[in-house]
């Protein structure tokens, strides 16, 4: 008898932990109702990441997500969060750009260039030294890890609202329009790429120089394959905005966004979007993914989502009977059976 319970606790453990892993469930770390809105997620390997938000909201997990904990406030809304390493970090939000070099421990904030809209929603750094923040048709850079900032023309006229450079001297940036920008020498000099849309550009992602991704409002998806140069609208008839967008090889990538937790993904580089399911019906802000399996969404009411059910903030853990053969295994976290498989639950259940 106890032979056939150990078989069967084998065979449901195996069934469940593949099947989380085999239909890339989205699984909850965080969510308070009514509460300010996470903004940007970054992750600098499996275990350490941060999330920033509205109301001066700055979050770290040093365990992949199980637990976060609140770092030292900064003062307004925090709009986007970059890390080159461990230790070094910046935020940036309302007129000031925050940099740490512990951890997050302390952040300590500047005021690079005072202008009338002085308002910064993105931030993209290189490596310690050279980075870029984004704000109201303004873009500024360092060399020398934010002691001085210098004003770039890009021809930009709106919001800027993501940057991201493949190398020191080539990089894009889309400001809420529908066009793309690009510069190959630093940023001394800027061209414009149309993209082929009428549509606001939010989020722009490159995997090298050559293929990259953009999308936006009305479910605008677009990708090239020659820089930048000519774009192809991979839109899938989803009329969602869409605010973010990563990439972890040229044939994986999600986007994120709406005002129903909109989750797409493909695996055929964009060919095929397919809508994930969430289980959340608010709006999705950042998406960040380390590898094929293992990333996180965050967006409005501090929802943290995140794909892996090892990595869930608060699970249930079924146990079989102490001394059995799977026990050691179950408990130590090679299976854990999260809770959205044994149980139905709302997003507003307090675990």
């Amino acid at each position: 008898m106890k032979m056939k319970k150990e078989i069967f606790f084998t065979i449901i453990c195996l069934m469940l932990n593949s099947a989380a892993f085999s239909q890339s469930e989205w699984f909850f770390q965080n969510h308070i109702t009514n509460s300010p809105g996470l903004n940007s997620v970054y992750f600098i390997d499996n275990n350490t990441g941060w999330a920033v938000g509205d109301a001066s909201m700055v979050l770290k997990t040093t365990n992949g997500g199980r637990n976060w904990v609140s770092q030292p406030s900064v003062l307004g809304n925090l709009y986007s969060v970059y890390f080159t390493n461990s230790n070094t970090g910046w935020i940036v939000g309302g007129g000031k750009i925050y940099k740490t070099t512990n951890k997050g421990i302390n952040w300590i904030g500047s005021q690079p260039i005072l202008t009338e809209n002085n308002s910064f929603f993105s931030v993209f750094f290189i490596n310690n030294d050279t980075g870029w923040v984004g704000g109201f048709a303004r873009l500024i850079k360092t060399t020398n890890g934010g002691t001085t900032w210098t004003e770039h023309n890009y021809g930009g006229t709106t919001l800027n609202c993501s940057i991201y450079f493949i190398e020191e001297n080539t990089g894009w940036v889309v400001d809420g329009s529908s066009e793309i920008f690009k510069t190959i020498n630093g940023g001394t000099n800027w061209i414009s790429q149309p993209s082929g849309i009428n549509t606001h550009l939010s989020s722009i992602f490159f995997i090298n120089n050559n293929t990259g991704w953009a999308v936006g409002f009305e479910g605008a998806i677009i990708k090239t394959t020659n820089g930048g140069s000519n774009w192809i609208d991979q839109s899938d008839g989803n009329s969602t905005s869409l605010i973010s967008v990563y990439f972890v090889n040229n044939n994986t990538g999600w986007t994120v966004g709406g005002s129903l937790g909109t989750i797409l993904k493909t695996t055929n580089s964009g060919v095929n979007w397919i809508s994930q399911d969430v289980g959340y019906s608010g709006g999705l802000r950042s998406v960040f993914f380390i590898n094929d399996y293992l990333g996180w969404a965050v967006g409005r009411n501090t929802t943290i989502l995140s794909t892996s059910p090892n990595d869930v903030g608060i699970t249930s853990i079924i146990e079989p009977t102490p001394g059995s053969a799977n026990y050691a295994d179950c408990i130590s976290g090679k299976t854990i059976i999260p809770k959205t498989l044994i149980k139905n639950y709302g997003v507003n259940n307090q675990y």
